[in-house]
């Protein structure tokens, strides 16, 4: 199945910036096919939103832009772009009359702690953090969500790449997290999008994807 690209909605294409550093406030590194085919050739559950996704990240907004290369890299560690399957990016379970099961998934694809004012719209126990992980409606709204938590309470500290951002983010001791480990995945991952493309990344990894 070939993977689908949707129309930029924002009238021009956004240009794609070469980078060879990682910070997160930085116009997108990768295009937007690109990081569509991040997503849809491992088949993850936010395959559909991707390109309204890419546009959240790369678009200036009153708080910024983000990279999308670097949210990628970071969704890939923490949920496997939601197809870790008993991670919290997954999608969520729906009872019988509609409502969110919140014992499940949560479109929640790094993770974001609950906080009050988010936008999420059920709670998702969890044994991490402040225990509670927020289920999100789409996974726009997820990105959304995740990209102001980073320019509000790491990029405005001081924190703009994963080297600086991910101690804080995944301290050691939390959920088995080893900062460094997960740097180096980020920045591996990163690396090797904007210089080989998705396909050939995976393929790397032994990571089966869409033919």
């Amino acid at each position: 199945m070939a993977v689908q690209s949707a129309a930029p909605q924002h009238g021009t294409p956004i240009p794609v910036v070469p980078s060879g550093d990682f910070r997160y406030d930085a116009p997108p590194s990768i295009s937007r096919d690109d990081y569509i085919a991040i997503y849809c050739l491992i088949d993850s559950p936010a395959c559909p939103e991707a390109g309204t996704m890419y546009d959240i990240l790369a678009t200036r907004d009153e708080e910024g832009i983000i990279d999308p290369g670097i949210e990628a890299a970071q969704g890939m560690h923490e949920t496997g772009l939601g197809t870790n399957p008993k991670g919290v990016g997954r999608l969520p379970t729906l009872r019988a009359d509609g409502s969110v099961d919140p014992c499940c998934g949560g479109r929640n694809l790094h993770g974001v702690q609950c906080f009050p004012g988010d936008a999420r719209i059920a709670d998702l126990a969890v044994d991490w953090g402040n225990g509670c992980a927020g289920v999100y409606p789409d996974y726009a709204t997820s990105v959304r969500t995740w990209k102001g938590v980073i320019l509000r309470e790491y990029v405005a500290e001081g924190k703009d790449t994963p080297a600086k951002a991910v101690w804080k983010y995944a301290p050691v001791g939390k959920d088995g997290n080893n900062p460094p480990t997960y740097i180096a995945d980020m920045e591996n991952w990163i690396t090797c999008w904007r210089a080989k493309g998705p396909k050939a990344c995976y393929a790397e990894r032994g990571i089966a994807v869409r033919q």
